[in-house]
């Protein structure tokens, strides 16, 4: 499967990260990923902060991309075929 987002591996400090970019939309994420499982985190401060300073993209928090979502609107599609449980599953996500 392919990802609708690319990644960069990042290390600052002693924590090793990848931060998704979404291929369409103008928003990151923070996460630790591993053989296609994506585990969503904050980061730390410093990292954020970097993250933040270039005011093109929306960096999302670990607590909105776990907010929960109906997966069983039949209208979209692929919600309902893949049946993501919350935000970041539905925006950064190996469907394709």
């Amino acid at each position: 499967m392919t990802p609708n987002f690319h990644t960069a591996i990042m290390t600052c400090g002693d924590l090793t990260v990848g931060v998704l970019g979404h291929m369409h939309l103008p928003l990151i994420a923070v996460a630790e990923v591993s053989a296609g499982d994506v585990v969503f985190i904050d980061g730390r401060d410093d990292l954020r902060e970097a993250l933040q300073a270039s005011g093109s993209f929306r960096l999302m928090t670990r607590s909105e991309l776990e907010t929960p979502i109906d997966s069983t609107d039949p209208s979209e599609p692929d919600i309902a075929y893949w049946k993501p449980a919350t935000l970041g599953e539905l925006l950064f996500n190996y469907w394709d």
